[in-house]
């Protein structure tokens, strides 16, 4: 098997795995269940080693990966910090 198709899938699936926080995140307009470390240390990871991979050239795939996992972490940085009024 193609080692493409294997990394695409995988970076995909890898992908896809924030999507469910990020979507109850911004549907429940708050993110009080997730922990700040939690978030801290998710988003040290992706950034540190986004910029590896960036610096490395590596494959696309994995910035990809990266890239949207970063955009689900955005969504539940922002319902963290300025979580909707629900008055």
């Amino acid at each position: 098997m193609n080692t493409t198709i294997i990394g695409w899938t995988g970076s995909i699936l890898f992908s896809v795995c924030g999507a469910p926080q990020a979507i109850k995140t911004w549907k429940d307009g708050h993110a009080k269940g997730l922990d700040l470390y939690f978030l801290l240390l998710w988003t040290g990871g992706e950034v540190f080693t986004l910029t590896a991979v960036l610096l490395e050239n590596a494959s696309a795939y994995l910035v990809c990966n990266y890239l949207i996992n970063l955009v689900w972490l955005l969504v539940m940085w922002r319902y963290k910090l300025y979580p909707k009024d629900r008055s």
